[in-house]
């Protein structure tokens, strides 16, 4: 993960779908049980929810 990256929302960008957002965040956190290793970066995805 890139250190001192600031995501910002993008108006030009095209809309992506929130509930396959979702999901993938879920996964994710799933994941995070046997992967401690992904805790901060799946934490720092999930800001965006």
């Amino acid at each position: 993960m890139e250190q001192n990256l600031k995501l910002c929302p993008d108006d030009d960008s095209p809309h992506v779908d929130a509930s396959s957002y979702r999901r993938l965040i879920g996964r994710l956190l799933y994941l995070t049980v046997t992967r401690p290793d992904i805790v901060y970066s799946v934490s720092q995805l999930s800001q965006f929810l």
